[in-house]
């Protein structure tokens, strides 16, 4: 899936992202523009915000030294950081998710009427098969973090950060099969698309 910031102005970006992806020999079967609402986001990443809470503590200890070091005329050892980020880390990542919902939909999570609009960012969601196809796609992808990305990545080519890396591409079958699900890709969508090319 395309991510929105690919998708924010007419350009040749997305174009680009879909050949890179064309170019492994997979064959495209399926895509669409997906207007993400926070709903969907949350089904699609709020299961992050328990993954985080142990994934982030590390960041939030070094976040917390920066910022306490010398606020203090007293030391403060490893103990009382740790201590600290265990109160944090819900919090922090309540806080990381919802960058990405809002990123992936341009709605406000805080706000409960967004959860009954459409999104505001666009995504483009595709569906490829072939032999290793989840492999495949996720080695064209690139490392999460676009600076750690392979020469020939999408990430490297077309990420910014973390947040912002280019593109999404499933981990696992299991994962392909839900996110199909929450985009509107397994086949049986009702599409006005295809209504307009039956039509045709």
């Amino acid at each position: 899936m395309i991510k929105p910031d690919n998708l924010a102005r007419p350009s040749a970006l997305p174009g680009h992202i879909l050949s890179m992806f064309e170019a492994t020999g997979l064959s495209l079967v399926g895509a669409r523009v997906v207007w993400m609402n926070l709903s969907q986001a949350e089904e699609f990443y709020g299961f992050l915000e328990r993954i985080f809470e142990k994934k982030l503590v590390p960041g939030i200890v070094s976040r917390l030294k920066d910022r306490l070091m010398k606020g203090f005329d007293f030391k403060l050892d490893e103990a009382d950081y740790t201590k600290m980020a265990e109160v944090l880390k819900e919090k922090n990542a309540h806080c990381e998710v919802t960058k990405i919902m809002e990123y992936m939909t341009g709605l406000n999570r805080d706000d409960p009427e967004n959860f009954s609009k459409p999104g505001r960012a666009k995504c483009f969601a595709f569906l490829f098969c072939g032999k290793n196809v989840i492999g495949t796609l996720r080695n064209k992808l690139g490392s999460t973090d676009p600076s750690k990305s392979e020469h020939g990545s999408i990430r490297l080519d077309y990420g910014r950060d973390l947040m912002r890396n280019g593109a999404h591409a499933s981990d696992s079958l299991e994962s392909a099969t839900r996110e199909r699900r929450i985009v509107g890709l397994l086949g049986n969508e009702p599409s006005s698309e295809k209504q307009l090319i039956e039509d045709w």
